[in-house]
């Protein structure tokens, strides 16, 4: 029989984290909002002469709390409260789009439920099997993520829930990335581990922010001159955080 692994050994795998991104990260880039919104006006006004490329041009720009990262969102971490923040957002596009006052109300309290449909959410096709080789590997895994507070039910409808120790989601914690407060959060619900690498697609919320947090990170299905580490695959991520391949402080 083998032996069976020392203390300082158990200390090494138990202090390496991999905090993930969701969208684009794990899942493809889908337009998941402006598509929520016009399913739902499609489903009470099938003849209306609208379409989707209109509705996307017609979502408000920076109304996400995650395009205004500086601010403090922490009175909006009771899900309800964050919705009905979106829901504003949902009735101000559907008037850019033509409809009515009354019409916009119909629709915004419908799209929350489009939106969290699990079949709107396309895992890339080695997502699954990066997580399972990284977790054998001994990393541990953290979902960091600017998103909607039902992130943890998505993902376990999706089968990738069971690899994640924690999930760390803006909306509930009422910072998001590249605030430094929500990778400390993050951090600490990790137990504070030695070894952190962030992995996301977004160059300043997921790179930037994780170097201003003091972890490493790979970026992922992109280029930019500001990631150190570039992975143009998910599974290219297995032989970069193979141990000798990832230089990480100790």
């Amino acid at each position: 029989m083998p032996d069976s692994p020392t203390w300082r050994e158990r200390q090494y795998v138990m202090n390496r984290v991999l905090f993930w991104d969701f969208h684009g990260t794990l899942i493809y880039p889908d337009k998941l909002w402006s598509k929520s919104i016009y399913r739902v006006i499609q489903d009470l006004w099938p003849d209306r002469p609208l379409t989707l490329q209109q509705v996307s041009a017609c979502q408000e720009k920076g109304a996400f709390p995650w395009d205004h990262p500086e601010r403090d969102y922490r009175h909006l971490t009771n899900p309800e409260d964050w919705w009905n923040y979106m829901s504003n957002m949902f009735v101000r596009t559907c008037l850019r789009c033509g409809l009515s006052d009354d019409e916009a109300r119909r629709v915004a309290p419908q799209v929350r439920d489009r939106i969290l449909e699990p079949v709107n959410f396309r895992l890339y096709e080695d997502a699954e099997w990066t997580l399972e080789q990284l977790s054998a590997q001994g990393w541990r895994h953290i979902m960091l993520s600017n998103n909607f507070p039902e992130l943890e039910s998505i993902c376990r409808a999706l089968g990738i829930g069971r690899h994640f120790e924690a999930f760390v989601v803006s909306a509930l914690v009422g910072y998001d990335k590249p605030r430094i407060e929500i990778f400390d959060l993050a951090r600490g619900r990790a137990g504070f581990p030695d070894r952190c690498v962030m992995i996301g697609d977004n160059p300043v919320a997921d790179i930037v922010g994780a170097r201003l947090a003091g972890m490493q990170s790979v970026l992922v299905h992109r280029e930019d001159e500001t990631a150190e580490h570039i992975c143009a695959r998910l599974s290219d991520l297995v032989p970069l955080l193979s141990q000798g391949r990832f230089h990480l402080p100790m």
